[in-house]
């Protein structure tokens, strides 16, 4: 009984419900629409988080960096142009024709212009020259305006250059540009100094040259200024002054060259022409021409009063050993007849008929230190024996100043940073 009681319960309950839920409804009294309808809510959708952003690599700002001049393959010509016409028409004597007494007219044309352009503007460049493809033994210019001046290069070379410039904490740099210098004597500047030049790029008998760089003849070097002073000591890196002047003349026997700290000063009274074979001065030349056999002591110049005479004297003798033809040694010497110390004479206008006849005697009367057969350079190989100098002291001078000579000479630095290249 008290179970069917609980079943008749549940059945009447059920009953109840139907019509709430409209399950199996068919009265028609009822209105479907007022049955409530329960629907499911959908869930909230799941949104995936917006992925980081993958990082960027910085941007990096294009600078380029081109040379423009001088073109490419350019030749200067390191003369001005009396002395390319001088060099071009030659013979001896010819020196009368360019003889102004007291004027300077010998130098011109020794200056080469270098430009770059960069998209934007440097801090500052370092400027790269050697004469060798690879760059080694190389010289270093600072500029502060893409443009560069340079002077007192060799002649008869081919340069390469480069550019770096320089930015906050890197630097970017230039192709290899080249340009080169014509074969001619090569006319030095040194402010406030007449006269200047190097006795080498002369070729030889042989075939070989004589080697640039290393002698300098000039005329006094009182008057050397600031400039000068930097020009023969940081560019020409000259290490020893030989003043060839004796005690009567000014400026002789200094306690120190006025080329600066660096340069050792020595005085040794020069000889005229032909009087620098006679025995009496054997002692004298002897102690010269020693100087030059010792490879420290380079590079050295040396002078007189005008360049022309003591220095003259001296010249010859170097180079007639070293193989150099005779007229090339008088074309060397008319060189002079350019500047204004070379032309302190005044003889009506036979100043350079008389100064050749002291050089033609004192070639003729050199060639007696050997047999008839003897080269100039033998001559002057047995006069250097004569008064006093060693085999092989007179070797080490022509060793010394061809081409074959392993005299190191310093590079121009600067003092100046250049960070990594950017690529």
């Amino acid at each position: 009984m008290g179970i069917m009681k609980r079943l008749l319960t549940a059945l009447l309950v059920i009953a109840a419900l139907i019509p709430c839920i409209g399950v199996f409804v068919d009265d028609p009294a009822i209105d479907p629409s007022e049955i409530p309808v329960i629907t499911p809510t959908d869930p909230e959708p799941v949104i995936d988080p917006e992925p980081e952003p993958e990082p960027q690599p910085p941007v990096v700002e294009i600078i380029e960096i081109k040379t423009i001049s001088p073109d490419k393959d350019r030749t200067f010509t390191l003369v001005n142009d009396e002395i390319k016409e001088f060099l071009r028409d030659y013979e001896r004597g010819i020196g009368q024709k360019y003889y102004q007494y007291q004027t300077d007219h010998f130098t011109g044309n020794q200056t080469v212009h270098l430009q770059w352009m960069c998209s934007k503007e440097p801090e500052y460049s370092v400027v790269y020259i050697s004469r060798y493809p690879d760059m080694s033994r190389r010289d270093e210019y600072l500029s502060y305006d893409n443009s560069l001046y340079i002077d007192n290069l060799y002649t008869g070379s081919d340069y390469y250059w480069q550019v770096y410039a320089v930015y906050d904490g890197f630097s970017i740099r230039s192709e290899v540009s080249v340009f080169h210098t014509a074969d001619t004597p090569r006319i030095v500047l040194i402010d406030g100094v007449s006269n200047t030049r190097d006795i080498g790029g002369y070729l030889t008998e042989s075939g070989t040259r004589i080697r640039q760089g290393l002698l300098y003849r000039t005329g006094t070097v009182d008057g050397v200024n600031d400039t000068g002073r930097k020009q023969a000591t940081q560019q020409l890196h000259v290490k020893i002054e030989l003043d060839l002047r004796d005690a009567g003349e000014s400026g002789a026997r200094l306690e120190a060259s006025p080329l600066g700290e660096p340069v050792t000063y020595v005085n040794i009274p020069g000889v005229l022409y032909s009087n620098i074979l006679k025995e009496e001065n054997y002692e004298t030349a002897c102690r010269t021409f020693a100087l030059f056999a010792d490879p420290a002591n380079y590079p050295i110049l040396y002078h007189c009063q005008a360049g022309r005479d003591r220095t003259g004297t001296v010249t010859i003798i170097l180079l007639g050993l070293c193989g150099v033809p005779e007229e090339t040694i008088y074309k060397e010497y008319e060189l002079a007849f350019f500047s204004r110390a070379g032309t302190e004479m005044d003889e009506g206008g036979r100043e350079v008929e008389i100064l050749l006849n002291y050089v033609s005697t004192m070639l003729e009367r050199l060639r007696k230190f050997g047999d008839e057969d003897a080269t100039l350079a033998g001559c002057c190989r047995e006069y250097l024996l004569t008064i006093g100098l060693t085999p092989e002291q007179i070797e080490m001078i022509r060793h010394i100043l061809t081409e074959e000579s392993d005299v190191v000479i310093p590079g121009i630095m600067v003092d100046a940073v250049v960070p990594e290249v950017r690529t």
